[in-house]
């Protein structure tokens, strides 16, 4: 089982990466956008 990270902890993460490649838009869904992850949820993200 994992963590269950807020949001801005994922916004954290993913910043430096979306840093170092051209990144028109992210979009979180699933459990963490509905604001209901679980511990075994994992993060679910588009990427344009």
């Amino acid at each position: 089982m994992g963590k269950v990270y807020t949001t801005n902890e994922i916004k954290s993460k993913l910043l430096p990466v979306f840093s170092a490649v051209p990144v028109e838009k992210a979009i979180l869904f699933g459990s963490y956008a509905k604001g209901n992850p679980t511990r075994s949820s994992d993060i679910d993200i588009v990427i344009d």
